[in-house]
C-alpha cells in the first residue's frame, strides 16, 4: 500500500508493506526511482553486478503508476527540505530507505538524516551502494543513533569492505553452495531468511550481526 503520509504540503509518498508475499512485509519504505538514477542506469548495464538483474528497474517500467509515484519522491527530495515537509511516523516505527532506487545525492541523503532525527523513536536502516556519498556526508554530519547503515556489496559473489560509518555488508550471492561458503568465511554472519520481520537483523540497533548473504532468487 503506498500513500502520501501526513506532513505539510503532504508531500512525500511512503509504502506500508501489507503483502504477506513480501519480503519486507509489515515495514515502512521510502523509495526514490532507479530510472532516474544515473548510477542504477550506469550499473543495470554492467555484468557480474546485482544491478544488472535489479528488480526495480523491472518493476518501474512496467508499473506505471508506482513509477510516477518514485519520480515524484526523486524530485522532491533533489532539495533541500523544511522539517514541517519530512513525514512523521508513530513511535517504534520500523522504516527501509530505498527499496526501490539508490542515493544519489548528499541532499537526498540529509533528508533521509533529518528524518531519522524528527522520529527518534522508530529505526530506519538505509540499503546503499554509494559508499562515497555516505563518507562524503557523515565526515561532517553526526549519525543518527536510530539509523543502520548496511553497504550493499555491487559485485555478485564477493562481499565489499565494511568501512567507516558502515554497520553491515548485505551480500548477493547466485547459489546455495557459494552463500554457505561466504557465510562460514566471514565472521558475523547470517544467511537471509528472506522475510524481514521473522529476523530482523537488518533493522535492530543491538544485532552484533555484521555480514548478510542471500541467495539470488
Amino acid at each position: 500500500m503506498i500513500y502520501k503520509l501526513s506532513c505539510y504540503n503532504n508531500k512525500i509518498w511512503v509504502t506500508y508493506h501489507k503483502d504477506k508475499m513480501s519480503k519486507i512485509e509489515s515495514l515502512y519504505s521510502i523509495s526514490t526511482s532507479s530510472l532516474m538514477n544515473e548510477f542504477c542506469l550506469r550499473m543495470h548495464r554492467i555484468k557480474n553486478t546485482i544491478c544488472n538483474e535489479c528488480y526495480g528497474i523491472r518493476a518501474e517500467k512496467v508499473r506505471k503508476s508506482l513509477e510516477n509515484k518514485l519520480v515524484w519522491n526523486y524530485n522532491i527530495f533533489s532539495s533541500p527540505l523544511y522539517d514541517l515537509e519530512l513525514p512523521e511516523f508513530v513511535s517504534d516505527s520500523v522504516v527501509r530507505f530505498d527499496s526501490f532506487g539508490e542515493l544519489f545525492s548528499t541532499i537526498q541523503l540529509g533528508n533521509y538524516v533529518r528524518i531519522c532525527e524528527l522520529n527518534s523513536n522508530s529505526i530506519f536502516t538505509l540499503f546503499s551502494k554509494r559508499y562515497d556519498l555516505i563518507f562524503k556526508f557523515f565526515e561532517s554530519y553526526r549519525k543518527p543513533d536510530n539509523l543502520i547503515i548496511v553497504l550493499s556489496s555491487l559485485l555478485l559473489n564477493k562481499r565489499a569492505k565494511r568501512k567507516k560509518y558502515i554497520d553491515k555488508v548485505f551480500t548477493c550471492t547466485s547459489n546455495t553452495s557459494i552463500n554457505n561458503v561466504l557465510v562460514k568465511k566471514h565472521n558475523s554472519s547470517i544467511e537471509c531468511q528472506k522475510k524481514c520481520k521473522n529476523c530482523m537483523q537488518c533493522y535492530l540497533l543491538n544485532s552484533k550481526v555484521r555480514n548478510i548473504f542471500e541467495v539470488k532468487r
